[in-house]
């Protein structure tokens, strides 16, 4: 029983190995309707809003055949869609002018002649009324001729000129006299002069200021900037000046009268007036020193 199966299995054998191994001829046939049908192009991204919807769905992914290069350029975004313009309300349109049709002017008509009164019968009647009656003869009776006038175009109405108005007299009143104003002088205001002070002032002290006014002279020569004031203030008190501490003119009189006979000089004054003042006290000071001296 195993010789006759030997060569049963062979041939099966052989058989296999050409069925998988030999390839089907080659034909110009219609394509195999079996194969799967190509890939659809992927939709166009979605313009970009700025917001990420994570629920979104994702895209398809592509299929194992499809190579995507990375370099490749992003598709232009999408055109955005036109807008309508926006229509106003049509403005009104003013009608245009309408001349005038001109109106037929209806043609006028002759009246009818009259008929003729001429005749023989009508003539020696009014003979012989005329020759048997006492009254003038009347007037004969001319026809008046018919006129018919000329049909024309429409007759333009007559321009009636008004009368020129006369201009208007404008009676421009005489202007009223204006009121006479008496203008009265007005009092002489008396000049306020300032009070002339008849004695010094207190602390007046002609031999103290005569005594110290090389030391304020030395005092005033370190400058404006240097000197000390509140010496200065003491001897125009002593002075009788106004106790200030500012060396002006008043004071720089003053230490220059004092300072007579000594070789010491007295500076130029500091401030306004830059220009010595006359001592006003000299007369009570020179009674004082004197009192002073014989005393």
């Amino acid at each position: 029983m195993a010789a006759p199966l030997f060569p049963l299995l062979a041939l099966g054998g052989l058989g296999l190995v050409a069925h998988f191994t030999m390839k089907p001829p080659r034909t110009n046939g219609p394509p195999n309707r079996a194969l799967p049908p190509p890939p659809l192009p992927l939709p166009p991204p979605p313009p970009p809003t700025g917001i990420i919807d994570p629920w979104a769905p994702l895209p398809p992914r592509p299929s194992h055949t499809e190579i995507i290069d990375p370099w490749a350029a992003s598709p232009p975004p999408p055109l955005p869609a036109p807008v309508a313009p926006v229509v106003g309300p049509a403005k009104p349109v003013p009608p245009l002018p309408v001349s005038p049709v001109p109106q037929p002017v209806p043609p006028v008509v002759a009246p009818p002649p009259m008929p003729s009164t001429n005749t023989r019968e009508n003539v020696l009647r009014d003979v012989n009324n005329i020759l048997t009656s006492d009254a003038p003869p009347p007037r004969p009776v001319v026809p008046v001729p018919v006129v018919t006038p000329k049909p024309s175009a429409t007759i333009p109405a007559p321009v009636v000129t008004p009368p020129p108005s006369p201009a208007p007299i404008v009676v421009t009143p005489k202007p009223a006299p204006a009121p006479v104003v008496v203008v009265q002088p007005r009092p002489a205001t008396p000049t306020p002069q300032e009070p002339t002070m008849v004695q010094p002032p207190p602390g007046f002290a002609p031999s103290a200021a005569k005594a110290q006014a090389a030391r304020v002279a030395a005092n005033l020569k370190k400058g404006r900037e240097q000197y000390s004031r509140p010496t200065l203030t003491a001897w125009q008190r002593l002075a009788g000046l106004t106790a200030d501490g500012i060396y002006g003119g008043e004071s720089a009189g003053a230490l220059a009268w004092y300072l007579q006979g000594q070789s010491t000089v007295a500076p130029r004054p500091f401030f306004k007036p830059t220009t010595p003042t006359p001592y006003r006290w000299s007369a009570q000071a020179t009674a004082a020193l004197s009192t002073r001296a014989v005393s």
